[in-house]
């Protein structure tokens, strides 16, 4: 981390085969990407090929909060309020948007699935421990449970549903989070997964740059 522009171009490619062409906008997604390179955690073997990946995005509390009464749908908190990098490493809410595992689409057995997840969600907190600078009230953690598994992992970072979608393609959607999280928090998740896959991935953290 920062991830790649080889690796983002591998996660729009596969993104729009998962969700279709019509969900995806990769001119969107890579100038998204572009603006905040840490935001893209992904994970990977030693050829690069792309096994799943999670990916944020940051925004002031108050701006959240418009989406979660339905006074903005996410598009347009998207347009309207995205934090990039450096401003992003300094912002008070995260919006988890997409977590896939490519293993649903392979004839893998669930222990592996199981595995591969918590080891993305490992590298999410990793990122956010490394990078994000937490307000002095704590950080604010959200997603849109898109699905049962979803809503699992979402549980995994110890979120419990805040709201329901009131407006745009996701209406009906709980949304999902966890206000207030200190390091301290997320420090015991870090370090259980470092005892638990570090003898199966290689967690790749790199300095923070101050510049995009």
């Amino acid at each position: 981390m920062p991830t790649s522009r080889q690796i983002a171009e591998g996660v729009i490619e596969k993104s729009q085969i998962i969700f279709g062409k019509d969900a995806i906008d990769p001119e969107e997604d890579m100038e998204n990407f572009l603006n905040d390179r840490y935001s893209l955690i992904a994970l990977t073997n030693q050829e690069k090929k792309i096994h799943g990946f999670i990916d944020f995005y940051a925004f002031k509390t108050e701006h959240y909060e418009l989406f979660i009464n339905g006074e903005f749908d996410f598009d347009e908190l998207l347009h309207q309020s995205l934090a990039n990098h450096p401003e992003a490493r300094r912002a008070s809410a995260i919006h988890i948007s997409t977590l896939v595992n490519m293993s649903y689409l392979l004839d893998s057995v669930q222990r592996q699935r199981s595995r591969e997840n918590q080891i993305i969600i490992w590298g999410a907190v990793s990122a956010i421990l490394a990078y994000q600078q937490f307000p002095p009230r704590g950080l604010d953690i959200f997603s849109i449970g898109w699905s049962k598994s979803g809503e699992k992992a979402m549980r995994m970072f110890g979120m419990t549903q805040v709201g329901t979608v009131l407006k745009g393609s996701s209406l009906g959607k709980p949304i999902y989070g966890r206000r207030g999280v200190q390091p301290a928090d997320i420090i015991p998740l870090v370090e259980r997964g470092k005892e638990d896959f570090s003898d199966w991935c290689d967690l790749q953290l790199q300095p923070l740059k101050t510049t995009p």
